[in-house]
């Protein structure tokens, strides 16, 4: 009886380790693939905007306007290192209630209209660049009177 008690726990230590080590089955699938590179340039982009506004300029259709300046350099001379694009919204702030149409060098231009966007300029790099938005205001009296507009400058990065 001891002989068999010893068999039987031998038999479940046996089958115990044996199991234990026994791994399972796996089946994996590797795929190679050769001749991938990754790369990524990272550089500074500079767009600056200054507004030239005397109060002074009158258009030839007799309206006041102010001059947008965007340039691709900083006040240092450091040139933007990606080509990129932009755009001019202009829009009144609370209270104001004037219209505006802009005019580049290129006569482009559109309606008065309270709030718009420019088309998209490009500049690109290794040059000093800036270009000259006119921007006209005309509002609804015909007196002396405070506007407050926003300009916002949207600078985008397009591809070399």
């Amino acid at each position: 009886m001891k002989k068999i008690k010893i068999f039987i726990l031998s038999f479940i230590l046996v089958a115990f380790v044996f199991v234990s080590y026994v791994p399972d089955k796996t089946f994996s699938r590797y795929t190679k693939n050769g001749g991938v590179n990754i790369t990524t340039t990272s550089a500074n982009m500079i767009c600056d905007a200054t507004i030239d506004n005397p109060g002074t300029y009158i258009s030839n259709d007799g309206w006041a306007y102010f001059k947008v300046i965007v340039k691709n350099y900083n006040t240092s001379g450091t040139i933007t290192q990606v080509p990129m694009q932009y755009n001019l919204t202009i829009s009144n702030q609370t209270g104001s209630n004037a219209v505006y149409r802009y005019l580049d060098g290129a006569g482009n231009s559109n309606n008065f209209e309270g709030t718009f966007t420019t088309r998209n300029y490009s500049f690109t790099t290794g040059t000093q660049q800036s270009q000259v938005i006119n921007v006209e205001v005309k509002t609804d009296s015909m007196t002396s009177e405070d506007v407050d507009f926003k300009v916002d400058l949207n600078c985008f990065q397009v591809q070399k």
